[in-house]
């Protein structure tokens, strides 16, 4: 497992939190980027995140901005990738268990540091159900050949 993570100015600080806790967990991660809060452009990292996927350079990749939004669009725009704003536990769980999300997609002015762990926690180690959602995130993954 590895994590490929990029982020925005919006979210640079929460960035700086996320890459404290992997290092604390002993996570691999590699760091797209922003290395500042000085104003950037979203869909540059969210790019470098997904094609991380896409290259089988990580298993699970991070994207945060202020809202979650700006990322996820982007990043569902790209082959192979199953993104999802992640506001809660709620959403987290049952975006792996039921849609088998690869990538999360934080806010900034919604997540706090102190859910971090939880949420990560959720998005590493929720199985993804198969059954009945197998067959929906099938038609998800055909979208990518049309």
């Amino acid at each position: 497992m590895k994590i490929s993570m990029g982020a925005d100015h919006g979210g640079f600080v929460l960035k700086q939190q996320l890459t404290e806790l992997l290092k604390a967990k002993n996570i691999p991660f590699c760091d797209q980027g922003t290395h500042s809060v000085d104003p950037c452009d979203y869909p540059d990292f969210a790019i470098k995140v997904c094609q991380d996927l896409q290259q089988k350079v990580a298993t699970h990749g991070i994207l945060i901005c202020k809202t979650g939004v700006g990322m996820d669009i982007c990043a569902n725009k790209m082959a192979g990738i199953r993104a999802a704003v992640i506001l809660n536990e709620y959403s987290c769980k049952h975006a792996r268990a039921h849609n088998d999300i690869n990538v999360m997609c934080l806010a900034s002015e919604f997540t706090k540091e102190q859910d971090l762990e939880k949420l990560l926690h959720l998005f590493l180690s929720t199985p993804f159900e198969e059954g009945r959602h197998l067959r929906r995130v099938t038609k998800i993954n055909d979208l990518d050949k049309k």
